[in-house]
């Protein structure tokens, strides 16, 4: 054999060697994952069928519809988005109504005292006192105010003798001495709101002219409780039937004047009318002016 022949006879066997090193590497964790896998395959149960007297009968089954069902999440997101609708809508038709008559415009403008003179009917003039505030429009030229007003005095003496003719009438009308029942006072306390107008003429006057008086008409209902009391009638059934708790309207006329922008002077004519007492007054007085008054608003 000659040196060329055995040089390539030891490169082959040389490059046989390496394949057979590189088949013990690669081929045994091949085979030692395939071993793995076939004893895992073994360890995993078979599925064995059911014994036929296992199988539950389809009558021992519950119902569908006796099941409980329970909202989905789209139908709780519906309910209290229609919770949330309603709610707002409530709270949204409670200022339209306010909003229609203008009462969500209502602030404390003006508060004030005026004093006078009043003459009930069948009774001796009379001071009067009454406190009034300002709440602001409701509508262009219509304000509205709260007042309450307060006076007493005592009957006539042909109104006491009158009613003592008759009251002697009704008890015993066959005596001829007179019944006296002396003096009878009779007191007035009312509250009540008023709606104000000022005149179209005056507010077009008023963008011209300086805000300096103000003419207006009003009307109003009051609550009115008259008490009337004295020695004679005190405890009686007289007391008990002049004694009255009702309501009664009135109207006035009046001219406020502007002097500073706090202070106001006012000046008024007014009747009232209730069921047992009627008068009429005149009044004068002031008030303290803040809000959009005060400012020429």
């Amino acid at each position: 054999m000659t040196r060329a022949t055995r040089a390539t006879h030891g490169a082959r066997g040389a490059r046989g060697a390496r394949a057979r090193a590189w088949g013990l590497v690669v081929g045994v964790p091949v085979a030692c994952a395939t071993l793995g896998a076939r004893g895992a395959a073994a360890q995993v149960p078979t599925p064995s069928t059911p014994r036929r007297d296992t199988i539950p009968r389809r009558d021992s089954l519950p119902r569908r519809d006796s099941l409980p069902i329970a909202p989905s999440d789209s139908a709780m997101r519906d309910s209290i988005l229609t919770r949330i609708l309603a709610e707002d809508s409530a709270r949204a038709a409670r200022p339209a109504a306010f909003s229609l008559f203008g009462l969500d415009r209502m602030r404390l403008q003006t508060a004030g005292i005026t004093f006078g003179w009043a003459w009930p009917g069948q009774a001796i003039g009379t001071r009067v006192y009454s406190l009034h505030a300002d709440y602001g429009e409701i509508y262009p030229g219509v304000r509205v105010l709260f007042v309450s007003s307060y006076w007493a005095t005592r009957y006539t003496d042909a109104e006491v003798a009158r009613l003592a003719r008759e009251v002697q009438r009704v008890v015993t009308p066959s005596r001829a001495d007179t019944l006296r029942l002396g003096r009878i006072r009779v007191a007035d306390l009312s509250a009540g709101p008023d709606v104000r107008w000022e005149p179209g003429l005056a507010r077009r006057a008023r963008r011209l002219l300086p805000r300096i008086m103000t003419p207006w008409v009003s009307g109003g209902i009051a609550a009115h409780l008259v008490n009337v009391d004295g020695a004679p009638v005190s405890g009686t059934f007289i007391e008990r039937a002049l004694d009255a708790a009702s309501l009664g309207i009135s109207a006035a006329v009046g001219l406020d004047v502007h002097l500073l922008p706090n202070v106001q002077l006012t000046g008024q004519s007014r009747y009232d009318f209730v069921g047992t007492v009627r008068y009429g007054s005149l009044r004068v007085g002031g008030a303290f002016v803040f809000g959009p008054l005060a400012r020429g608003g």
